[in-house]
């Protein structure tokens, strides 16, 4: 009933199991919903729906977030914006930034695209978040080339789950296992470990400068 009606709650559903002579509390019912990892009703229609656009868009979407590396002699924060491939797990890292703002995140998206090339035709969507650093001029860019931003729903991180995933990885297997010395030394660990190839200095928005390459971890 739950999963055949999306504004059923609780109580509806008890309501509609008396009716065919089941009788059964309301939270033996909420029991039952969470053991199959069914959401409430409130919730339960937009989260079938971004699960099933996440499972259907795969193959023509990337994912892109920032992360974050404190370093320990400069005591400065550094942000690292990256874009992955959810079909195949290709990683591109943007750039990297102790100042993340909208003019350099626009065109880090123009970098990316220009790694991508022809392959630019295989996306349709962009799964991002609500941070400021992503501006309309960012959308625009990909709207360009055919690409739509969709943003993820607002106070869930989680929904982003692929891009998630990767900040876990790089987090786990990299980052918390050496000391990072300053933001030259990030770039460098990056390049050795998510990929040799870095592709030039991007064009110069922020105070850093701004480096790609890709790999799939």
């Amino acid at each position: 009933m739950a999963t055949e009606n999306n504004t059923r709650g609780y109580q509806r559903i008890r309501g509609e199991l008396l009716k065919l002579g089941h009788r059964l509390g309301a939270s033996m019912i909420r029991r039952i919903v969470n053991q199959r990892q069914i959401p409430p009703a409130p919730h339960r229609d937009a989260d079938t729906h971004w699960r099933q656009f996440l499972r259907t868009q795969a193959s023509t979407m990337p994912a892109v977030d920032f992360f974050h590396v404190d370093c320990a002699v400069t005591l400065k924060r550094v942000y690292v914006l990256f874009a992955l491939e959810v079909h195949n797990r290709a990683v591109h890292i943007l750039g990297t930034t102790a100042n993340p703002d909208g003019p350099g995140t626009t065109q880090q998206a123009r970098n990316l695209l220009m790694d991508l090339g022809e392959r630019t035709a295989e996306f349709t969507f962009l799964v991002r978040d609500r941070a400021g650093q992503f501006t309309a001029s960012f959308d625009a860019v990909l709207a360009d080339v055919g690409i739509r931003a969709v943003k993820i729903p607002p106070h869930c991180p989680r929904a982003n789950c692929f891009a998630e995933r990767f900040v876990l990885t790089a987090r786990t297997e990299l980052t918390d296992r050496m000391l990072i010395f300053g933001e030259r030394h990030l770039r460098t660990v990056l390049a050795s470990t998510y990929g040799t190839t870095t592709v030039g200095d991007r064009t110069e928005v922020t105070n850093s400068d701004l480096h790609s390459q890709t790999t799939r971890p």
